[in-house]
């Protein structure tokens, strides 16, 4: 299970490597998590074929380059945990991968401060992805 980019080998010769994955200060991130976990907008639409939609790569974009963030990020995606468990394929070189959990990991009715507290457990936990 990872996020893989496609990488030149040689001439003519292209394969994928496994992209690290890391952890980030989740005050700063947890946050839009959450506010994606309950209203994931388009973030997740995708075109037949499994690429993400114009229209999601506009709604990570926006959600993740906000004043608050301070970031500038050129091509941020986000994907759900079963993406990324199907060894998600990184489409540029300029993106920035961020994973979605799964609704099940909390019960119904969490309260934001439950789901915040959640989302940074997870950030915690590096084979959760986020």
């Amino acid at each position: 299970m990872a996020i893989h980019k496609k990488v030149r080998r040689g001439a003519n010769r292209d394969s994928e490597a496994a992209q690290p994955v890391f952890a980030y200060d989740p005050t700063i991130i947890a946050p839009i998590i959450v506010s994606l976990w309950a209203n994931p907008m388009r973030v997740l639409d995708r075109k037949p074929n499994g690429d993400p939609t114009q229209g999601a790569l506009d709604d990570a974009k926006a959600s993740f380059n906000t004043a608050t963030t301070n970031f500038n990020l050129v091509r941020p995606v986000v994907i759900t945990e079963d993406e990324h468990d199907r060894d998600w394929l990184m489409h540029d070189d300029t993106e920035v991968v961020f994973v979605l959990p799964n609704t099940p990991r909390v019960a119904s009715g969490s309260s934001a401060t439950q789901l915040l507290a959640t989302a940074k457990l997870l950030m915690a936990c590096t084979p959760n992805g986020i």
